[in-house]
This record gives structure tokens, sequence and C-alpha cells, in this order.
């Protein structure tokens, strides 16, 4: 399964399915979201946690970072659950 956010394909996140119970035994759901629909969402005042999916080199040679993101490369997420916390949106991303 892919994940998206951004507009970005996530290969890499077998971790994430539809089926995965994540808060509380409720299923995850996963959706695309765009730029602008997170904007809004956060101007409404919904909290989201970030994950930065990118894999080491990329994260290093990249000119942006988001602040408070959680970096997990995509092929290592199963390895960092534990990190994410589940009492919010979560947005994956990477280039």
């Amino acid at each position: 399964m892919k994940l998206e956010a951004f507009g970005v394909n996530f290969a890499n996140s077998a971790p994430f399915d539809k089926e995965t119970s994540w808060a509380q035994g409720g299923a995850m759901e996963v959706t695309r979201v765009t730029v602008d629909e997170v904007k809004q969402r956060m101007d409404r005042g919904e909290a989201f946690t970030f994950i930065d999916t990118r894999n080491p080199t990329a994260w290093a040679e990249a000119d942006t970072k988001l602040p408070g993101a959680i970096r997990i490369p995509a092929d290592e997420v199963d390895q960092h659950l534990n990190e994410i916390p589940r009492d919010r949106t979560v947005i994956t991303y990477c280039t």
C-alpha cells in the first residue's frame, strides 16, 4: 500500500495498513492531503504529528526541514511505532 501526503507517494510503508489498529482500537484511515488542506486544518486548531520518511541521504541533502517533525526512514517505521503519537492525525512525507 502507498501512503500519500503533500502529493507524494510512499512505498516501503508496510506497517501502515488500513487494517492496522491505531488509536484505542480504531483502524487507521489512510488518505491523501494537500499542503493547503493541512494549513486550513491547522488554522482550525487541529493538531498533527509530521513524520519525515526521507532516507538519511535525502534528509542530509535537503535545504528544508520541517521543525518538530519526527525523522523515521520509511523502511524503519515498523521499528519506531512507539514514537508516533496516537492522539492526533499523523502526516508522513518525503521527497
